[in-house]
């Protein structure tokens, strides 16, 4: 188990490396980041972590599918999300028409960093495990407790208790932002 947590925070390294280069081109601006470290923790705990900071944070969900099964949220500070939002109006604003400032816009945004930061890690992850694993198109969830409870009900019946939380850092124009990326795996026995 220590060298699969192992093996997952290096591919997380590798995936925050690649996720910055394409959000720097995403936001026509320099973004770095770098994994805080790695948290194998109950989902039960989990659930009490988030419930404080619930107001502060929109959460991303997508299933993973393939010789790997389970889940992957990313937890994203809002702070993070109105960054983003700027960047991309400012760099961006002399090709954006008035009609295309709604709440998709966002929408759109939020999926397509989530879609990076997700993809890059699946990325990772089938190169340095040698595995076949994909995954949905991320989803909103603005309630982040209503999902995670959600994904506890279901993992309970398959006696999946821990998650694997990475903590990451984005740096945006000297903004720091948090983010992270909780993997709800099935057992590993059915994995792997």
């Amino acid at each position: 188990m220590k060298n699969f947590i192992e093996s997952l925070l290096q591919a997380c390294r590798s995936a925050v490396r690649r996720a910055s280069e394409s959000l720097s081109l995403l936001v026509n601006s320099k973004v770095s980041g770098d994994v805080q470290g790695v948290t194998l923790m109950p989902l039960e705990s989990l659930l009490v972590k988030f419930q404080g900071i619930q107001d502060q944070v929109l959460g991303v969900a997508t299933r993973i599918e393939g010789e790997l099964k389970g889940f992957l949220f990313l937890i994203i500070d809002i702070d993070l999300v109105n960054h983003l939002l700027d960047l991309v109006l400012t760099n961006y604003k002399p090709y954006i028409r008035e009609e295309d400032l709604t709440m998709n816009l966002e929408e759109d945004i939020i999926k397509e960093t989530a879609n990076v930061i997700i993809g890059s890690f699946i990325s990772e992850l089938n190169n340095m495990l040698k595995l076949s694993v994909n995954y949905n198109l991320p989803s909103i969830a603005v309630d982040v407790i209503a999902v995670l409870l959600d994904q506890l009900c279901a993992n309970l019946a398959l006696e999946c208790r821990n998650v694997l939380v990475f903590h990451i850092n984005l740096k945006f124009a000297e903004h720091r932002h948090t983010v992270s990326i909780i993997f709800l795996l099935k057992p590993l026995g059915e994995n792997l």
